[in-house]
């Protein structure tokens, strides 16, 4: 019998991308090998394409792109920026929606933003969690403790960090008890945080 061959989208081709989806996919790969400017262009791309379209898609990959510029560009204005740009508030997936939040916070706060601007956009996070009627160990709420922790790291607020990493570190071994799917390798970031606290 001969094997059916796949139909292949040519809008989706990686190295001729057309379409978001194919830019956003391309930057990702690039981002993860490191090819940080290059990712940053395609990033750029994917957002002009997914912008009021597709809100949710756009928070997703202003989230990956905020990523690159703290961690690989150090830009942690700029990350600020793409986060703002697409719109957190019309993000349907709650998901997304915190994790974009709390990128926000991280971003501002180490741009040096306002603090009140950071505090604000934690709370957004927190009411977002309080609406969806999460449990209490969640690891969306883990999500934002443990950024919490790392704002109060930032403003030199060490007893109140260390006490937030505690409570995150509590809360990622419950969930990795009761789901062992869960990464383990996030309380040991956990853990690592900490040590740098005290």
């Amino acid at each position: 019998a001969r094997p059916i061959a796949r139909r292949h989208d040519r809008r989706d081709d990686l190295s001729r991308p057309e379409t978001a989806t194919a830019y956003h996919l391309r930057a990702l790969l690039l981002h993860a090998t490191a090819r940080s400017r290059e990712a940053a262009e395609d990033y750029e791309e994917a957002l002009r394409r997914y912008r009021d379209q597709q809100p949710t898609l756009a928070s997703l990959c202003g989230s990956d792109f905020a990523r690159l510029c703290l961690d690989y560009l150090e830009d942690p204005r700029r990350a600020a920026e793409v986060l703002k740009e697409v719109s957190l508030e019309r993000t349907a997936a709650l998901a997304a929606g915190i994790d974009a939040q709390c990128l926000y916070a991280t971003a501002m706060q180490a741009a040096g933003e306002n603090p009140q601007a950071v505090d604000e956009t934690l709370q957004t996070a927190r009411q977002w969690v309080t609406r969806a009627q999460l449990p209490a160990d969640h690891i969306l709420r883990c999500r934002i403790l443990e950024t919490e922790a790392r704002v109060a790291r930032e403003r030199w607020e060490l007893t109140k960090a260390k006490t937030l990493l505690d409570e995150t570190l509590s809360m990622r071994q419950r969930l990795a008890r009761s789901d062992p799917t869960l990464d383990w390798r996030l309380a040991v970031q956990c853990r690592l945080d900490l040590a740098r606290t005290l």
